[in-house]
């Protein structure tokens, strides 16, 4: 009679070793029978291993391991015969983003998110999961059938069932899913001869689907014995319950096949008997007799007493320290104690979270390490070479896309170039296919013509590239077959695979085998994919768009799988496809309860109170967030009962953000067992204490350099410099931490090729010397600048209003008019029409690219003529007129362009005042002038002064006032208003705009700025008069003699700059004013190399004065030195 054998018991009992120690000895004495041995897919290659290595002649000629699926397979093929297609996830994709698309119309729950990335694989797996449980159709519409306090959850399985029954027709006869699998070759097991009186063997499986039961029972009527392994100790139920329904299952699947049965009853033996552990671990044992149990009113507890612990928790600072420790720890245990790195095993929580820790810290400890996972093909270069050259159609042409495509490395264009015509297109918001067509003639502020070339260059080869995709995927109606046909031209034109073994060498030079592994699957996967289109859906007519859809769609199904490196190696996975065998060591990382128990995350179409509801319906799903709880406790257990010596845990305090983390309970339920179990603290530099590698021991030493030298650190250089591999990192750490820095400068004959034989030096030029040498070196010597956005920056609005002041005075001086001859409707017509002549003459097609934009049009108009009329009431407060705008000098090889210069005479002399406008909240500070920061008023001075001497030289030119001109439309509070009438307000206005800088202290030169000034403040001016007619203490007033104390302090400080600029100093040693460092502002911070942690590296630091005397006092004495 055929026998159906449970084995069960307890892990770490022997069950599977004596099951294959049986079949191997069955298996020699019936050599013309076939024993199949059925598992997991994940567990395949792992046991064919094991049953290879327990053989006594180490092959298996009649033996085969097989998961579910493979063993349908084999079916297929001995029955023989035709078979519909099988139908994988990619293609179920495929076909399900299509007829989302043709349905979406009626999805009026799903129909909003259908389009999102990744949401059509969520409905494949609902689908998926009704088929597996054999849930039809018709089903789902009852299921819609729910109370009236389920409607959306009726939405949502109406829409999932309209896109169900499309996909069934859709796959008609022609096709099968890999779900259906069974049912397909339990139609064709009759034909299968090799199943005849086969033995059968089920291992590592915790539960079966119905399909699977069915198929199962359909063996029985061909062979001859079927033996399964099941974790149960015959004790606790209620943890093993889904091994005490399985085997309810079983048996009732035998009885109905006439079979007898052994095992699984209660009077029935178990394997009890631990083999896995020694006496030395009993805390293991302990473990595992305990875990997850209830033993009466308290919880289970062991005490060592003093003896070794086999279990260690150990809380990290971070997630990458719990990698670092693993692999540190796993070094030592083959250093150390004689382990074998094949005889440890790493488990994590969250392969995400920890796989590229793990895999950086392998790396570095020298520890061969192999995670067993797949990887999504998402985000690879390949893909994304793909994507953005059909986004650049969808896209018409966007930034995003454009430049996506540009730097995915498979594109053949130098970095360069990349960069040059990004920064080209950013500036001018080129956007839209005709634009990328035409030739780019207009040049950015700071572009020369040779770069334009070189970008119209770039441009053409770009346009070139696409030209075949365009002309197929611009058509009006394009097939899926015609589509792809383009792509595959493409890919080929591009040289797109040689380009990515380009890449798989380069991994492998580098150390990276599993990278290139990866990198040299994704072509035969990409042409798995587009021979999978072509087949299910060549001639469906769509839009580029929903063609998209599909295509990441089947990428998001696309999985790369790696071999592992070698025998001896750590192999690390998850929680539930780990398969460890003869391990002596594990640790199981991330033990924080975020994720274990895994928590629900929301997302699925069908959430945990959904499946709850249904299952009160009678309905069979995949377990619910309940039942899933309690199927991790068990796979948690079989993780932590595997290690035969040693078993580490491991979770974090904080995670990457710094955000606190707190324990799992699966943690604390093993702290509670043993309540002085082993635990320890640790850091990442602890674990970098315990260097266990060479660049370990350097990087030890690296820290401890720049301290007083102690017998450690002599120990670790001894041992770092007799490391062939190691004297040139040594040499460059030594250099480095007894590194200082010494002041940079180039050779005159370098400053002399940079900034020419007798530069000429802008004021603001000047200033930036002075702010940073370094900064000034970046800026005007090496011509640095920082990409131009296409955008509207405070820069730009000074330039416009610059540019548009200035239009205005040329309008006035060929009508031979002032600011003060404006009457205030002459005012608004010439600022409006000069700001649109501005506009229009510099093609300013930014302001008019948005209507936030254009906004800033009519604000600057405001502030144009609010300027505009308030220049015309201080012209006409006093008796200065403009006498030049826009005044261009050059004088002792100083240059610049002075805003506007003002004169009045009075018999023989000649009163200057010089206005420098600024669209910034610019205040006038002497301090600053003192230090070389502020030099652009004084040198705009010095050459006013010697303009007018050479005009009247027969005439005395006397300092009235420098000043800065605020260009704004100020907002007048209410609260500062009394009377609300026009003409305070105005005055209101005018206090705010008066005139910012210093004024001769003479009281004539005052009443020539305002006529009207006899006692108060002046709203021309910053001085306020006394009631006896003498200035207050708060203006700005200074003498004659002062004055030109302050314009030969500036003199000389603007020629000491000139000399230091050609001597070469190029030294990052930044000003510090009154506290605020000129770094923050500084463009080229990143690069300048400033440490402040280097001896040698200095900030300047220069306190605020705010004593007018002082501050000319200071100035003296620098001249009188110079003399």
């Amino acid at each position: 009679m055929s026998l159906l054998k449970l084995i069960l018991g307890p892990s770490g009992s022997g069950k599977t070793t004596a099951v294959f120690e049986d079949m191997i000895k069955r298996s020699e004495e019936n050599m013309h029978k076939n024993y199949i041995v059925i598992v997991p897919e994940q567990f395949s290659h792992a046991v064919t291993q094991k049953i290879i290595s327990m053989h006594p002649r180490h092959g298996i000629m009649n033996i085969d391991v097989l998961s579910f699926a493979r063993l349908a397979h084999r079916i297929f093929d001995s029955a023989g015969g035709d078979t519909a297609e099988i139908l994988d996830d990619t293609g179920k994709n495929l076909i399900l983003t299509r007829l989302a698309a043709e349905h979406e119309k009626e999805l009026d729950v799903l129909g909003g998110s259908i389009r999102r990335q990744g949401y059509i694989s969520e409905i494949k797996s609902v689908i998926s999961e009704f088929i597996q449980y054999e849930i039809t159709p018709e089903e789902v519409d009852e299921m819609c059938k729910g109370d009236a306090g389920h409607q959306y959850l009726s939405g949502k399985l109406k829409d999932i069932g309209v896109l169900y029954r499309a996909f069934r027709d859709r796959m008609g006869d022609e096709f099968i899913t890999k779900e259906e699998l069974l049912d397909q070759a339990e139609l064709v097991m009759d034909k299968a001869g090799f199943l005849k009186g086969a033995s059968i063997i089920l291992d590592s499986f915790t539960g079966f689907t119905p399909i699977q039961y069915r198929f199962l029972q359909s063996l029985m009527n061909h062979i001859s014995d079927c033996t399964v392994c099941l974790p149960y100790d015959g004790k606790d139920g209620a943890f093993f319950s889904l091994s005490v329904k399985t085997i309810a299952n079983l048996r009732m699947m035998a009885e109905k096949a006439g079979w007898e049965v052994e095992g699984g009853r209660e009077n029935d033996s178990f394997y009890s008997r631990h083999v896995r552990w020694d006496d030395s671990h009993k805390d293991l044992v302990f473990l595992e007799e305990n875990l997850f149990r209830k033993r009466g009113k308290n919880p289970p507890k062991m005490t060592h007493d003093g003896a070794d612990s086999s279990i260690q928790i150990v809380e990290a600072d971070i997630p990458s320290t719990e990698a670092a420790f693993a692999a540190a720890e796993a070094r030592r245990l083959v250093q150390e104690e004689g382990y074998r790195y094949r005889e440890i095993g790493i488990v994590m929580s969250d392969v995400n979270r920890y796989g590229r820790f793990l895999t950086n810290e392998a790396a570095r400890y020298g520890v061969p390490c192999f995670i067993d996972t797949t990887n999504e093909l998402l985000l690879n270069p390949f893909t994304e070479f793909i994507r953005s050259a059909i986004e650049i159609e969808t896209e018409k042409y966007s930034y995003e896309s454009v430049f996506h495509f540009l730097r995915t490395g498979l594109s053949d264009f130098d970095s360069e170039d990349v960069d040059l015509f990004e920064n080209y297109v950013r500036a001018m918001n080129i956007r839209g296919r005709k634009k990328y067509r035409q030739r780019f003639a207009i040049h950015t502020r700071s572009m020369k013509e040779e770069e334009l070339e070189r970008i119209n260059s770039v441009r053409e080869r770009f346009t070139a590239i696409l030209e075949p995709l365009d002309a197929v995927m611009t058509k009006r109606k394009v097939t899926v077959k015609e589509y792809t046909d383009a792509l595959r031209a493409f890919i080929e034109s591009e040289n797109v695979p040689e380009k990515m073994e380009k890449m798989a060498l380069r991994f492998e030079e580098e150390g990276r085998q599993e990278a290139a592994d990866q990198y040299r699957q994704i072509d035969g996967k990409l042409s798995e994919l587009f021979d999978r289109m072509e087949n299910l859906i060549p001639d469906e007519v769509m839009p580029l768009s929903d063609y998209l859809d599909v295509l990441n769609a089947g990428f998001d199904e696309i999985r790369i799988g790696v071999i592992p490196p070698g025998t001896d190696t750590v192999t690390a996975g998850d929680m539930t496809r780990s398969r460890f065998s003869g391990i002596r060591a594990l640790f199981f990382l991330g033990l924080n309860d975020d994720v274990i128990p895994a928590q629900n995350s929301g997302s699925g179409i069908l959430s945990d109170m959904d499946r709850e509801y249904l299952k009160d319906r009678q309905y069979e799903l995949s377990p619910t967030a309940r039942e899933k709880v309690g199927l991790q406790k068990l796979y948690f257990y079989l993780c932590v009962t595997k290690p035969s010596e040693k078993l580490y845990l491991t979770l974090s305090e904080r995670n990457i953000e710094g955000k606190g983390m707190r324990p799992s309970w699966f943690l604390n339920t093993v702290q509670r067992m043993f309540p002085d179990v082993n635990k320890r603290a640790i850091s990442d530099a602890d674990i970098r204490e315990q260097f266990f590698a060479p660049e370990d021991a350097l990087e030890v030493l690296s820290q401890s350099l720049r301290k007083e030298p102690d017998e450690k650190t002599m120990e670790l250089y001894r041992s770092s410099a007799v490391i062939e591999d190691s004297r040139g990192k040594l040499d460059m750490m030594l250099d480095a931490a007894y590194r200082s820095h010494s002041a940079d400068k180039i050779s005159e004959t370098v400053a002399k090729a940079l900034y020419g034989k007798s530069f000429g030096a802008s004021p603001s030029r000047l200033e930036r010397f002075a702010v940073c040498a370094c900064e000034h070196f970046m800026q005007y010597g090496l011509r640095l600048r920082e990409r131009e956005d296409f955008g509207f920056e405070r820069r730009d609005l000074g330039t416009i209003l610059h540019g548009v002041l200035q239009l205005v005075s040329e309008v006035l001086s060929e009508q031979k008019k002032t600011f003060a001859d404006l009457s205030a409707e002459e005012a608004e017509t010439i600022t409006s029409e000069a700001l649109h002549r501005f506009l229009t003459e510099n093609e300013n097609v930014v302001l008019m690219s948005s209507e936030r934009n254009r906004y800033f049009v009519t604000r600057m108009e405001r502030i144009l003529l609010t300027t505009v009329k308030n220049l015309g009431a201080q012209a006409k407060a006093g008796s200065f007129r403009a006498s030049a705008f826009e005044k261009e000098f050059s004088l002792d090889g100083f240059y610049g362009r002075i805003d506007r210069i003002d004169t009045t005479e009075e018999g023989h002399t000649v009163y200057l005042s010089v206005i420098d406008y600024k669209s910034g909240n610019k205040e006038f500070d002497l301090s600053r002038i003192y230090y070389g920061l502020d030099l652009q008023l004084v040198i705009y001075m010095n050459g006013a002064m010697e303009i007018e001497r050479i005009e009247h030289p027969d005439k005395e030119v006397r300092p009235a006032g420098v000043f800065y001109y605020h260009i704004d439309d100020p907002v007048i509070p209410v609260s500062s208003v009394t009377t609300g009438e026009e003409e305070e307000i105005q005055t209101q206005i005018r206090k705010k705009l008066r005139l910012r800088g210093i004024v001769n202290s003479d009281p004539q030169v005052a009443r020539l700025f305002d006529k009207d000034l006899s006692d108060g403040s002046s709203l021309v001016i910053p001085v306020s008069v006394k009631k006896d007619g003498n200035f207050d203490s708060r203006s700005a007033v200074v003498s004659d003699e002062n004055f030109k104390v302050v314009s030969d302090h500036v003199r000389r400080m603007s020629e000491y700059f000139r000399r230091e600029i050609a001597g070469g100093n190029v030294d990052p040693a930044p000003a510090e004013y009154d506290k605020q460092r000129e770094c923050e502002w500084c463009s080229f911070r990143d690069c300048c190399g400033f440490d402040k942690d280097v001896p040698g590296y200095n900030v300047r630091k220069l306190p605020k004065i705010s004593s007018a005397d002082d501050i000319l006092d200071l100035m003296r004495e620098g001249l009188q030195g110079e003399k």
